[in-house]
C-alpha cells in the first residue's frame, strides 16, 4: 500500500472511505427498515385488537416508510 516515497497512495484510501461510507449507509437503510416493519406489526395488531380497521400506505419501500391509520368500525 505504500509506494517508493513511503506515501500511501491516496487513491486507495479514498476508496477505503468510500466503501465503509457505503457500507455504513446500507446498514443503516437496513436498520430503519427492519424497524419500520416491526413498528408496523405491531401497530396493526394492536389496532385490530380494538376491532378496528387499518390503513397502511408504503411511502418507500426500500426504508419502509409508511403512513398508518387505525380507524374504529361503527356500531350498527
Amino acid at each position: 500500500m505504500k509506494n517508493v516515497n513511503g506515501d500511501y497512495n491516496y487513491i486507495q484510501i479514498a476508496i477505503i472511505i468510500v466503501f465503509t461510507l457505503l457500507l455504513v449507509f446500507a446498514i443503516l437503510i437496513a436498520v430503519k427498515s427492519y424497524f419500520n416493519n416491526k413498528e408496523i406489526g405491531l401497530l396493526s395488531s394492536g389496532c385490530l385488537k380494538k376491532d378496528g380497521e387499518y390503513e397502511l400506505v408504503i411511502t418507500n419501500k426500500l426504508t419502509q416508510s409508511y403512513e398508518f391509520s387505525c380507524n374504529e368500525k361503527e356500531e350498527q
